[in-house]
């Protein structure tokens, strides 16, 4: 699993901007970085849609990181959360982060749908 985080580490890397780091890190930081650890042990499972969502995640989570841009080092930061978390702490933030995607593509679908319908298209598909 560590080299599949080294990895995503060093793609969010390519996208990071030289900006300096701020001296305290942004809550939303630290979720976003523990979820990308989440995602990397999602893609390191046997199991293949397991490994979908983690795919799924990880560049969602990057994503948030990067458009902030609030986090210059994002290898050594991944690294170092990786190395601090342990199998309970990885579970436990799977159900935060879970949440966070969940809202997220949620989000997604309602935007489709008004765009649908605004369109002329089909009734909108958001669950209720």
């Amino acid at each position: 699993m560590r080299s599949l985080i080294l990895a995503a580490g060093l793609l969010a890397g390519a996208f990071v901007s030289p900006a300096a780091a701020a001296p305290t890190e942004d809550p939303r930081t630290t979720t976003d970085v523990r979820c990308i650890v989440v995602a990397g042990s999602l893609i390191a499972s046997d199991d293949a849609q397991a490994q979908e969502l983690g795919r799924a995640n990880l560049f969602y989570f990057m994503g948030r990181l990067e458009g902030r841009g609030d986090q210059p080092d994002f290898v050594k930061r991944i690294v170092e959360e990786e190395k601090a978390m342990s199998g309970p702490d990885v579970q436990a933030q799977a159900k935060i982060c879970g949440g966070i995607f969940t809202n997220a593509m949620q989000t997604v679908q309602s935007l489709n749908d008004a765009i649908q319908q605004q369109a002329g298209g089909t009734a909108p598909t958001t669950p209720k």
